[in-house]
């Protein structure tokens, strides 16, 4: 997937979410849930983006302090193990995706 194409999914993600009516703090969990797959090549550099208040060190950067996606999973129904809410989930357990990966 190149940059472009990410970045188009993740705003085709948030216009999903929003169109379902989730919560800012739904979004966002459900973005961070997404990004956990994915590691900064220099942390270094990672932890020092951003205003000063935002900054992090190297070790704690890439760490939420936020529900893991297993515990979050077993508070909302929605959301499926790859860590995205999908309407299909309520209904059969898990996204297309995740059902073809299962089979």
């Amino acid at each position: 997937m190149t940059k472009t194409e990410f970045a188009k999914t993740l705003i085709s993600m948030v216009d999903n979410f929003r169109f379902v009516g989730d919560s800012e703090t739904e979004i966002q969990k459900s973005i961070m849930n997404m990004l956990g797959e994915l590691k900064p090549k220099d942390r270094e550099r990672f932890a020092q983006w951003g205003y000063p208040n935002q900054q992090s060190t190297p070790e704690d950067c890439w760490i939420s302090k936020e529900n893991s996606p297993k515990e979050a999973q077993t508070k909302d129904s929605t959301l499926c193990a790859c860590g995205f809410r999908h309407p299909l989930v309520a209904e059969f357990g898990a996204c297309g995706k995740c059902m073809k990966s299962m089979i």
